[in-house]
């Protein structure tokens, strides 16, 4: 769902005279804009739906207009989550520069000559990578912690390299957590409690025997490690349009590289 908000000086359908005269502003631009202060506010909105009420353009012109007036600080889009819903909150003004970024920002992007920022996709993949790596961690250790009533450190290198070491050979959190409750079952106040810890858990020597001891959980591996499961968000672009046909065959690449 998305919702537009606004930013007016009063109640009327009006634009100012400055953003229609705006020269920085293409006919297509300043055609959206208008369009987009027509709606009322709090209007819930779909871009790639109002992109079809015109005959003549479709959503790839529509888009190019909304991101000039993006740049130009008319427009803003945000996403956020409410009630468990991800909403995209677009935002629109008559008065130029209004969301602008600030101007330490728009010289990193070298805004005045209109050039993209250099992206450097590796070095974002392995930063994405690292990040969800991080937060895998973070999720075993409080688990183990809550089972074994330990206080063990999510941030210790030892466990991160032991977790990490799992999820590079195709493993799941989630298998680790069966192992966990496995074995906090069969330890807890005995003698073997003491080895519910993480790197004896994790040793590659243990770790596929005690997951093969879980009922009905056979280990089973993902041919490619770094291929996550599809989220609808993801085939979501900056202003919420969906791409459904990528998104569905994600969906069929990821069960095909689970179930192999």
């Amino acid at each position: 769902m998305a919702i537009l908000k606004k930013r007016t000086r009063n109640e009327f359908t009006q634009i100012a005279n400055a953003a229609a005269k705006d020269k920085d502003l293409s006919w297509k631009a300043r055609g959206i804009l208008l369009y987009l202060m027509s709606l009322p506010d709090s209007w819930e909105i779909y871009l790639e739906e109002i992109s079809k009420h015109s005959n003549s353009d479709g959503y790839t012109a529509f888009r190019s207009g909304i991101k000039e007036l993006e740049n130009l600080g008319y427009f803003k889009t945000t996403k956020k989550h409410e009630n468990g819903k991800l909403v995209w909150v677009h935002e629109v003004t008559d008065e130029k520069n209004y969301f602008r970024l600030s101007t330490s920002d728009f010289q990193q992007l070298n805004f005045n000559n209109r050039k993209s920022p250099t992206i450097n996709k590796d070095q974002q993949k392995k930063t994405n990578k690292e990040i969800e790596h991080k937060e895998s961690v973070a999720l075993f250790i409080s688990y183990l912690n809550e089972k074994s009533g330990k206080k063990y450190n999510p941030e210790t290198k030892s466990y991160i390299q032991a977790v990490n070491k799992q999820l590079k050979n195709g493993y799941t959190v989630e298998q680790m957590k069966s192992v966990v409750d496995l074995k906090a079952k069969e330890w807890l106040n005995t003698d073997m409690a003491k080895h519910l810890n993480p790197i004896t858990l994790l040793r590659e020597s243990n770790f596929d025997r005690y997951l093969n001891e879980v009922p009905s959980n056979r280990p089973k591996r993902v041919s490619n490690p770094d291929m996550k499961k599809p989220k609808q968000e993801d085939f979501e672009d900056e202003y919420g349009f969906f791409d459904g046909e990528a998104f569905v065959k994600a969906q069929q690449e990821y069960k095909r590289a689970v179930n192999s």
